[in-house]
């Protein structure tokens, strides 16, 4: 599993790789999938299928990206880094991941807000 580093003193980058492995769902079009990561010292970035995801990495929370994962095994890699201040002070800050890391998968809705055809509204005029 990921697990946080505990390394005084440390300044860089952790990157962990992990395994998961989804069914048919993971391609189902109505299907949006999350990553989401609940505590991370300092920034983050995220791989998935050894492919870059949403291209940014996040330096404040939310820690949270859009992915496509495929049906069978997938390999997620979380990089991890921190500032050089633990080097620097010796405040033995937290570095890496702190919290847990969380794959969800929301059914997409979507509704038309104004019909189609043009709305009739009574009109009546005062003064």
């Amino acid at each position: 599993g990921l697990e946080p580093a505990d390394i005084p003193g440390f300044a860089g980058i952790i990157e962990y790789v992990t395994h998961f492995e989804l069914g048919r769902a993971a391609e189902e079009p109505a299907l949006e999938w999350r990553l989401e990561l609940d505590g991370v010292s300092e920034f983050a970035a995220i791989g998935l299928n050894e492919t870059p995801q949403d291209s940014a990495a996040r330096l404040w929370p939310p820690f949270r990206w859009s992915v496509s994962p495929v049906t069978g095994v997938n390999q997620l890699t979380i990089r991890v880094w921190n500032s050089l201040a633990n080097r620097y002070d010796g405040a033995n800050r937290p570095s890496g991941l702190t919290g847990p890391v969380r794959l969800t998968a929301r059914r997409r809705v979507s509704f038309d807000l104004l019909p189609s055809e043009p709305l009739e509204f009574p009109v009546s005029v005062v003064g």
